[in-house]
């Protein structure tokens, strides 16, 4: 593991218990058994470490993404795979999850616009999936806006709570975007389906988890 790998990782421990705002890099370098200017050395100062956390995140969850669609899924399946890719990445990486959503606004102007940035490319995914069953007459909604902001809603509110297993949480998940999507009952059974194929994603999501970090959060 590199250093700045090994400061990150701490970091992260420290910003998901503590909070950013009350993480300093002194308690960092003590954390880590270093002096602080092991720690400036690498990174100048907390907010840019937390750009860091923010971006390599969303990276890895866009590239995750990315790797597990399968481009002649149709609009349902394509619709189950994004939200069992989202649940699966975010509970096996709850600690930087928690950081993302709580600490977007203590990331400077410049930082929350390279954030946004990566956040729009994801966002865009959800967005042609929906247009695409819309255009096919497999999704019903009224604006694509509103719908794919309510679905992201109801994601990160139910991976945030922390309190459903896994399994759980993809199953209220998927219940409430079918509604969203507007998918028709005969077709909302399909959306549920394939358990095997959604085990899978969640066990090559947390194969790439360091060992120390699967039980983070």
């Amino acid at each position: 593991m590199s250093k700045v790998e090994e400061i990150k990782r701490q970091a992260v421990r420290l910003m998901a218990d503590k909070g950013f705002e009350a993480m300093s890099l002194r308690q960092l370098a003590a954390a880590l058994g270093v002096r602080s200017g092991s720690v400036y050395a690498h990174y100048e100062s907390k907010g840019q470490l937390l750009l860091d956390v923010h971006c390599e995140f969303l990276e890895n969850l866009l590239s995750t993404w990315l790797e597990q669609r399968h481009k002649r899924f149709d609009s349902v399946r394509m619709l189950q795979r994004f939200v069992s890719v989202y649940v699966s990445f975010h509970y096996a990486r709850r600690a930087e999850s928690r950081i993302v959503q709580l600490d977007f606004r203590s990331l400077d102007e410049t930082g929350r616009a390279q954030v946004s940035e990566l956040r729009a490319q994801y966002d865009g995914e959800l967005k042609t999936i929906l247009q695409t069953g819309e255009q096919r007459g497999v999704f019903q909604f009224a604006d694509l806006h509103n719908t794919h902001l309510a679905m992201f809603c109801v994601m990160q509110g139910v991976c945030a709570g922390e309190t459903l297993p896994e399994a759980r949480a993809l199953e209220v998940c998927l219940s409430s975007i079918s509604r969203l999507a507007g998918i028709p009952a005969q077709s909302q059974s399909r959306l549920h389906g394939e358990p095997r194929v959604t085990g899978r994603i969640a066990a090559a999501i947390k194969a790439t988890i360091p060992q120390d970090q699967k039980h983070q959060g």
